[in-house]
């Protein structure tokens, strides 16, 4: 729709590091990375491996990562911050990452905060289009534990709302 000016995306994520990002805690996706995409081998996955980006960003071609402005976007928007909000990478996943091995391995080899399953698609859409995009969420399960009481989804819907009404109120 040409009327639209920019993205905002708010939803659940699992995180990497519960110090960092604790169950409940919000978290500004700082980048988004698709690690899936590439040319995958036993030494994991190479983004440039098959030689055809995703697209032209301003700063050349997108392979497996864009990187995000949240806090300048939300100022230009007149959104608040909201408080005690962390920063850091988004992983998008087809699959979420079901055992410690494999969260250790995302770990390694991204650095991610967060883990979601539509984020970088959400910004490569936003980035083909020249619209500006910012995503937040709140943190709903340890990434790589199947375990119930490493799963707060209640709690971080209830976060999540209380995010969304904090954001809409700027001074």
């Amino acid at each position: 729709h040409r009327s639209v000016r920019g993205v905002l995306n708010l939803g659940v994520a699992g995180t990497f590091d519960v110090l960092r990002a604790p169950l409940g805690s919000a978290v500004l996706a700082s980048a988004e990375v698709w690690p899936e995409y590439g040319l995958a081998g036993d030494d994991g996955v190479d983004p440039q491996g098959i030689a055809f980006p995703q697209a032209e960003g301003p700063a050349g071609p997108v392979w497996d990562r864009i990187d995000l402005a949240p806090e300048v976007l939300l100022e230009q928007w007149h959104l608040a911050m909201p408080v005690g909000a962390r920063s850091g990478v988004a992983l998008t996943v087809a699959g979420v990452s079901g055992t410690p091995a494999r969260a250790q391995a995302m770990c390694r080899r991204h650095s991610p905060l967060m883990e979601n399953m539509e984020g970088f698609s959400l910004a490569l859409a936003c980035l083909r289009h020249n619209l500006p995009f910012a995503e937040v969420r709140t943190m709903s399960n340890i990434v790589g534990s199947r375990a119930a009481e490493d799963w707060a989804l209640e709690g971080a819907l209830d976060a999540l709302g209380a995010l969304a009404r904090e954001l809409f109120l700027t001074d």
